[in-house]
C-alpha cells in the first residue's frame, strides 16, 4: 500500500495534469499533512480516509455503470474502503468492483491519463454519520479510476451493499450533481 509520501507524490503528479484543480485539492493536501500513513487507511479516522472507486464505461464508451448504494440511498460508481490486504489503491478499486458487481479485473481495461496508476480524479466528499456502524461524519478522499468494460450489460450485484444497477447514457448525466462535472474530464481522458 502507498505510504503518505507516495500519496503526496501522486497528488503532485495529478496536479501537474490538472493544475486548475489546485484549489479543489488544497484540503486533501492539508489532510495528508495532518495524518500518518496508517491513519490514511483506517475507517476509524474521522478526519477522513482514502477510498477507491471505478467509473466503468461500456464497450462503446457512451454508458456508465451505476449501482444503487444501500446505506447512502444514491446511485454511485462502484467503490469503497481500502483494505490492509490490498497491494495498492488501484488494487482496492479492482477488488471493490469484483465485490460489488462480479466484474473481474481481467474484464476491465484501465483508461489512463498518461500513467497506469494515476487516478483520473481525486474527490474529497463528506460522508454522513452512520449510527448503525457507530461512525461519525467524515470525509472520503476517493481515488477514482476510469475503466472500459467489454462484457455483457447484465451483471450480478452484491445485494448486501446495493439495491440495483443500471447503465446510464453519459449524455443523460450532463446536469447531474454528482457526475455532470466528471463528464468532460472523462471524455478528455478517453480521447488521449
Amino acid at each position: 500500500m502507498e505510504d503518505n509520501s507516495t500519496i503526496k507524490e501522486i497528488l503532485n503528479q495529478y496536479l501537474s495534469l490538472y493544475p486548475q484543480e489546485e484549489q479543489r485539492q488544497m484540503e486533501f493536501g492539508h489532510y495528508l499533512d495532518r495524518n500518518t500513513t496508517e491513519q490514511l487507511y483506517t475507517r476509524k479516522n474521522f478526519d477522513g480516509h482514502l477510498t477507491a472507486s471505478a467509473f466503468i464505461l461500456n464497450k462503446s464508451l457512451d454508458h456508465i455503470l451505476l449501482i444503487h448504494h444501500k446505506s447512502l440511498g444514491k446511485w454511485l460508481q462502484p467503490g469503497g474502503h481500502i483494505d490492509a490486504t490490498d497491494a495498492n489503491i488501484l488494487a482496492a478499486a479492482y477488488r471493490e468492483v469484483l465485490e460489488e458487481t462480479s466484474i473481474a479485473q481481467e474484464q476491465l481495461t484501465l483508461i489512463s491519463n498518461g500513467t497506469n496508476t494515476l487516478p483520473f480524479d481525486i474527490d474529497s466528499h463528506r460522508i454522513p454519520e452512520n449510527i448503525k456502524k457507530k461512525e461519525a461524519a467524515h470525509y472520503h478522499h476517493d481515488f477514482r479510476y476510469l475503466f472500459q468494460y467489454a462484457g455483457a450489460k447484465n451483471i450480478t450485484i452484491n445485494e448486501d451493499e446495493s439495491l440495483d444497477y443500471k447503465w446510464v447514457a453519459l449524455a443523460a448525466l450532463i446536469e447531474d450533481d454528482i457526475f455532470g462535472d466528471m463528464l468532460e474530464k472523462m471524455r478528455a481522458v478517453v480521447m488521449e
